[in-house]
């Protein structure tokens, strides 16, 4: 005759808490490049097709456009808040300039 083994009663265990899962880094595709420019190494926003990040150009062009004859463009610290608007509309893939 075989032994019966004793049945031990299941108890649920208890559920672990769902971690977040991190997003990974990866560099700007084309449908991103109007964003995520500012806290992120220069190497991650360049590509063989595209060697200077398209918020640089941007800069130069507006600069190229306005400001060649604006006296001390580059001694003379910006005003803050259009520098805040600046980095918020280019988090927000809209463009402030005209």
């Amino acid at each position: 005759m075989k032994k019966k083994k004793k049945k031990t009663p299941k108890t649920k265990e208890p559920k672990k808490p769902k971690s977040k899962p991190t997003k990974p880094l990866y560099p700007p595709t084309r449908r991103n490049w109007e964003s995520h420019y500012f806290g992120v190494p220069l190497q991650n926003l360049v590509t063989m097709d595209r060697p200077i990040p398209l918020f640089i150009e941007k800069c130069v062009d507006y600069i190229e456009r306005t400001g060649l004859t604006t006296e001390g463009l580059y001694r003379v610290s910006g005003n803050k808040g259009l520098i805040k608007t600046i980095f918020r509309s280019s988090l927000i893939k809209t463009t402030v300039w005209t």
